[in-house]
C-alpha cells in the first residue's frame, strides 16, 4: 500500500525534506538509498512517478527495512 506509506512518511508530499535534511521525497529516501536504485540528484526534485518507481526498486532489494516506522503500512489495505 504505497499511498499509506507515503502518507506516513511525508503526507504524500514529493517535495518533502526532513528537518535535518537527510531524507527526501514522498518516501523519505536517504541519498544513499536513492542512488542505490539509480536515482540522480535529490529525490525531492524528482517526479512523484519516479519516486514511486524507485521506492518499489528499493523494496525489491531491501524489503520494508528502509522505512522502519512506516514500512508495516505497505501490508495494510
Amino acid at each position: 500500500n504505497w499511498a499509506r506509506l507515503g502518507k506516513c512518511e511525508s503526507h504524500n508530499n514529493p517535495r518533502a525534506v526532513s528537518r535535518g535534511g537527510l531524507y527526501h521525497g514522498i518516501f523519505q529516501f536517504s541519498l544513499t538509498a536513492w542512488k542505490s536504485v539509480g536515482g540522480t540528484g535529490k529525490p525531492s526534485q524528482a517526479s512523484a512517478a519516479e519516486q514511486l518507481m524507485r521506492a518499489k526498486l528499493l523494496y525489491a532489494k531491501r524489503g520494508a527495512s528502509p522505512w522502519p516506522h512506516c514500512g508495516r503500512l505497505l501490508f495494510t489495505d
